[in-house]
């Protein structure tokens, strides 16, 4: 899943935004373990922005305070390539075929439907003390809490150079053109000189961006192909 593009799903199977996975590591540090369940997931987009999150900060409940940023998300409720999920319930049946598979269609006997609410009742519960258990940890990592913002880069500038540019993978980044002025805001992906960007490998002087907001959208990218000139 990393650096694959997805869709963010609600307990309910409704979409709720767009974003790019991070990090799947268990071990890795967002304020607290992500741990076997959760992925890290940057927002590009809020398709609701009012959606709460499922794991909030004080500076983000929502999915509009989020956009942007690096979020703990539940792999159950991650949509790859539009078409599949991934994680699945207990059961084996996925989360969205689940609610409204042929199997909960209209015209079931109401012992059936009350059967299926109670099941989907319990999997809201089960999710909820999830949740609780892992905000319960929240104490034991607090400085590291405070010093790490969803995995986001420091908003004051910084000057990269080939030594250290490897650091920036998974930062939150703002892009300059030749005369240092910010153009747009990004996600660094992958510095790997071998790797292969719009046709060409990257090479020593280049990295891979995920762009997420064009502060100047008529400025010229500096390696254009035929479908992207500006930024």
């Amino acid at each position: 899943l990393t650096s694959k593009r997805v869709k963010l799903l609600d307990m309910y199977g409704s979409q709720v935004a767009i974003g790019i996975v991070m990090s799947t590591d268990p071990t890795k540090m967002m304020g607290r373990p992500i741990g076997q369940d959760f992925c890290e997931v940057a927002i590009l987009l809020a398709n609701k922005p009012d959606s709460p999150l499922f794991i909030k900060d004080h500076n983000r409940k929502t999915m509009e305070d989020a956009i942007g940023s690096h979020i703990l998300w539940f792999l159950e409720y991650v949509q790859l390539d539009f078409k599949r999920h991934v994680g699945k319930w207990k059961d084996g049946n996925w989360p969205c075929n689940q609610l409204y598979s042929s199997s909960t269609s209209w015209g079931k006997n109401t012992d059936i439907l009350k059967d299926e609410n109670k099941k989907l009742g319990d999997r809201v519960k089960d999710l909820e003390e999830r949740i609780a258990m892992l905000e319960r940890t929240e104490s034991k990592f607090q400085e590291e809490n405070d010093s790490v913002d969803g995995g986001v880069a420091p908003k004051e500038s910084v000057s990269v150079t080939k030594q250290d540019v490897h650091s920036l993978i998974s930062k939150r980044v703002k892009l300059l053109d030749m005369y240092g002025n910010i153009v747009a805001m990004g996600i660094v992906m992958s510095t790997d000189p071998t790797k292969i960007v719009m046709g060409r490998s990257i090479g020593e002087d280049f990295c891979e961006v995920a762009v997420l907001l064009a502060n100047k959208p008529e400025s010229p990218i500096f390696i254009k192909d035929d479908n992207r000139k500006t930024m």
